[in-house]
């Protein structure tokens, strides 16, 4: 089987035809996801995707040699997690998984594959057996080959299954000292009125009564100005993306040491994190589904990194929802340090303890002692949301912030009765179309942080920095533009995109 699993015949000049063929099957794969966004997320679109690799590997008979199966395997195993990565959206990420896997299935090469495997490990549980019946020392393996390397693979200690033990002794740190106290930052002061600037962290498309909006309609009504970032791959693939490797991710990092944000609304996506993912639907549901169940749970309370036997491809889901927690939170401790205010929104913790929840993980805990950081539970429904969606508000240095809220709510609002589990009849899912905060909801949030700003310029407590470098000014300036604008053909985007 090894030697049938040898490719003998290799196109001509077969490094430049390797790379041609991965680039082209990246291309395809990227066109498909773009068609996909282009139709409304439609997941039938995904019975094509077989088609358009075929062609690629030989033609739509399907007549190709094994030289393309081998290309195509490898190409999934090292190109294609990096082109699913860029999606930002976890429901595309598994049409296209599944789609790869689905076609390889098909090849004799996969085939030939699993029955080797089957045939090493009977191989081996027969080395075991004829061990006991004649025992002598220990067979002394080298790691010439993988196959070797494979069988006597020892354990290595991971830092990812000791993460409980990491966990519960960060727990025990506690605060020995407090920062002190810093004012409010102004960004600018040309005139007599400041320029305060206000971050927008994973804010969603921007939209005519969205937090963006608000912010300035309440800033003109305090008679101080806001200069808005509302960063999100919605708005701009490049000004937008917080992706911890961006450039986008440093020049912020750098505003927050440097104290120069005044205020932030941070709405981190919830996908990894969802309670939802814990909820099995209903026997009956789930029998005359249509589309397939949803996806499984991820992280528990004490596994927050990420539970045992994940695929690569839910590892990589992982991580990113991971990083976008940490980042948040580490927005959070800076603007402790260095002034601002902050509302950090994320659903309520669960009732379940063994579910794991932002607002229940180590480093938010120790946030949450500091007397000027406060947790806030509040139901969207009294703000115009069509579910009752408990949620959790992370307020700092907002001492009002629950009367501010609470004075913008609807007044004859009508708790519903409607719930967002499990899949609709269009087979999206329901926590998809609540995304994006109500109008009403916008306001309040962005109430709430004018009325502080307001009180804080009003009474003297705000101060003004030394002024930024001119590249920084000149990519705050055009952070802005970029993604302030309201396209008339955004739509609402999956998974990664917030309020």
């Amino acid at each position: 089987m090894q030697t049938d699993l040898l490719v003998t015949e290799l196109p001509p000049e077969v490094n430049t035809a390797s790379k041609e063929l991965r680039t082209a099957l990246s291309q395809t794969t990227k066109e498909w996801f773009q068609l996909f966004c282009d139709e409304g997320y439609d997941e039938r679109l995904a019975e094509s995707l077989p088609d358009r690799w075929i062609v690629l590997l030989g033609g739509p008979e399907g007549h190709y040699d094994a030289w393309f199966e081998a290309e195509f395997m490898q190409w999934g195993q090292d190109d294609l997690p990096d082109v699913i990565a860029d999606f930002l959206d976890g429901r595309a990420e598994s049409l296209v998984d599944d789609a790869f896997c689905e076609l390889v299935a098909l090849f004799p090469r996969f085939d030939l594959m699993q029955k080797r495997t089957l045939l090493l490990a009977k191989l081996n549980c027969l080395e075991n057996e004829i061990a006991g019946h004649f025992p002598h020392r220990s067979i002394r393996r080298g790691t010439a080959n993988i196959f070797e390397r494979a069988t006597t693979a020892a354990h290595v200690p991971a830092r990812f299954e000791e993460q409980q033990i990491f966990f519960r002794q960060l727990r025990e740190v506690a605060w020995f000292d407090l920062p002190n106290e810093q004012k409010i930052p102004i960004w600018a002061q040309p005139s007599s009125t400041p320029i305060f600037l206000i971050a927008h962290l994973f804010s969603g498309r921007r939209r005519t009564e969205d937090v963006h909006a608000n912010l300035i309609r309440w800033a003109a009504k305090a008679n101080i100005q806001v200069l808005v970032l509302s960063l999100d791959t919605a708005n701009s693939e490049t000004f937008g993306n917080l992706h911890i490797m961006s450039t986008t991710w440093s020049q912020l990092l750098l505003l927050y040491k440097e104290g120069r944000i005044a205020a932030t609304i941070a709405g981190a996506p919830c996908e990894t994190w969802s309670a939802a993912r814990h909820r099995p639907l209903d026997p009956v549901q789930a029998d005359q589904a249509e589309w397939p169940i949803g996806p499984r749970p991820l992280r528990s309370a004490e596994r927050i990194f990420g539970l045992a036997g994940l695929t690569l491809r839910e590892l990589r889901q992982l991580s990113q929802g991971t990083h976008f927690y940490l980042q948040t939170t580490i927005t959070i401790a800076w603007t402790i340090c260095t002034g601002g205010l902050y509302i950090s929104e994320h659903p309520a913790p669960p009732e379940d303890g063994q579910i794991a929840s932002v607002w229940t993980a180590p480093w938010t805990m120790l946030l949450r002692q500091h007397p000027e950081v406060e947790l806030h539970i509040m139901s969207q429904w009294k703000w115009g949301c069509e579910t009752v969606k408990p949620t959790g508000l992370l307020a700092v240095r907002l001492p009002r912030f629950a009367r501010s809220m609470y004075s913008r709510q609807i007044p004859d609002a009508i708790r519903p009765t409607k719930v967002a589990i499990g899949r609709g009849e269009d087979g999206q899912f329901k926590t998809s179309a609540l995304k994006e905060y109500p109008s009403q909801f916008c306001a309040a949030l962005a109430g709430a942080l004018i009325d502080e700003l307001h009180s804080r310029h009003r009474t003297g407590r705000c101060r003004e920095t030394v002024p930024p470098t001119p590249e920084l000014v000149q990519w705050v300036t055009e952070a802005e533009a970029f993604c302030g604008q309201i396209r008339v053909d955004s739509k609402w985007l999956p998974d990664y995109q917030g309020g």
